[in-house]
């Protein structure tokens, strides 16, 4: 794209973006803190469906330890609601890091209802003396002919996702390449796949936030692919130089072997096809993928052993930064641990940092386990470009 002007409109246009993503994380950050009489319901949500066996996950506040959660289920078959039953919630203990008052507390259970129909499930926290001082509706419907579908690993959806992700992270680098009269705009649609790449940042975070399964402790945008987000917009609008090659080879290097280790082993909870989630998860890594590669294929450098070296070096300092940040979000509601960069503990889903926690022991000792394999990927990524030479003005984005 010619012309600095459209470029500056598209340089405001991402910076707004960025700006949405970091304003909603930080409304999301100062609503924890200024309500301390909520009670948050992630699961069950509004109008889903489910078995006979309800999950139900959410938190709330609970200052000194002296409040209650409740679960009133009413049947909704009859005309009037009937309250079926009532139980009580039994809430994790969370404590703050100097090992001071109960703040926050957080519920994870099931229950199971005795037949098919509608129900209506009431979360309320009360105080000391009974007082209701928040109250949650879900509207649910519960049949046998109901199946989920979870997330299966390696399963045919996964197989499928992963395949028409990697063949648009390919072929669209591709068809720009070899298509004479798309070859000029390369520039312009390397802009529209951040743009879509932001974007779908953005809606995320509104819904996750809306979901109310947001956490400061996890959805804040450090985690690699995150920061790869972040970075690869600014990546085409850098002017030829030192900055933009050591900008290229950390996304290349982030972008590709950090998506793609997310994309094989996705940590997508139990939200599988088709809900939001994850096609939120498969566009965003597949888009940051994609981008890598336009940029390996269309900006004007190459991957050397050096390369490697730099990476690694910035790459360390950065994981220094975002080890002592993980213990420092644990004085912010829910007080939990953070786990960027997947330095505190494995996945939940599981992933090769199992086995480094097996071989060397749990954090920070796995870390070394992270090392190597970064090391041992970063030095397969190198080789393929020893068979490529960009002497060929087709390899540069046009300004």
């Amino acid at each position: 794209m010619h012309g600095n002007k459209k470029g500056g409109g598209w340089k405001g246009v991402f910076g707004i973006l960025m700006a949405l993503i970091v304003g909603l994380d930080f409304f999301a950050v100062q609503k924890d803190l200024l309500s301390p009489a909520k009670l948050k319901v992630v699961v069950p949500q509004e109008g889903d469906r489910y078995t006979k066996t309800v999950p139900l996950y959410g938190q709330g506040w609970n200052r000194d330890g002296i409040r209650r959660f409740f679960l009133e289920i009413y049947s909704l078959q009859q005309k009037d609601a009937v309250l079926w039953k009532r139980v009580t919630l039994l809430p994790e203990k969370t404590k703050k890091p100097d090992g001071s008052i109960l703040e926050l507390s957080t519920f994870r259970d099931s229950i199971e209802v005795p037949q098919e129909g509608a129900y209506r499930f009431s979360f309320i926290l009360e105080d000391d003396k009974n007082r209701v001082l928040d109250r949650t509706d879900r509207i649910i419907q519960v049949t046998d002919s109901y199946r989920p579908h979870p997330f299966v690993l390696f399963g045919p959806i996964h197989l499928a996702s992963l395949f028409i992700v990697l063949l648009g992270a390919g072929g669209i680098p591709w068809l720009v390449h070899t298509i004479s009269w798309v070859r000029p705009h390369q520039k312009t649609i390397a802009r529209i796949l951040a743009f879509l790449m932001l974007l779908n940042e953005v809606i995320y975070h509104v819904y996750w936030q809306q979901l109310g399964a947001w956490s400061v402790s996890t959805a804040l945008m450090f985690h690699m692919c995150g920061i790869s987000i972040m970075l690869l917009p600014w990546l085409f609008e850098l002017p030829r130089g030192r900055v933009q090659q050591y900008l290229f080879e950390l996304v290349y290097f982030w972008g590709i072997g950090g998506a793609l280790q997310a994309l094989l082993t996705p940590d997508i909870g139990y939200l599988g096809f088709p809900s939001y989630k994850f096609f939120s998860f498969f566009i965003s890594h597949g888009l940051i993928v994609t981008l890598s590669l336009y940029a390996a294929v269309f900006l004007p450098y190459c991957i050397r052993l050096s390369s490697v070296g730099r990476v690694l070096l910035i790459s360390n300092v950065i994981v220094l930064g975002i080890y002592g940040l993980n213990y420092l979000l644990q004085s912010l509601p829910p007080y939990e641990l953070g786990n960027y960069f997947v330095l505190s503990y494995p996945p939940p889903t599981g992933s090769v940092i199992d086995l480094f926690e097996r071989w060397f022991g749990p954090s920070p000792r796995y870390i070394l386990g992270l090392e190597l394999m970064g090391l041992v990927v970063f030095l397969l990524m190198v080789l393929p470009w020893r068979w490529v030479k960009k002497e060929s003005p087709i390899h540069q984005i046009h300004k």
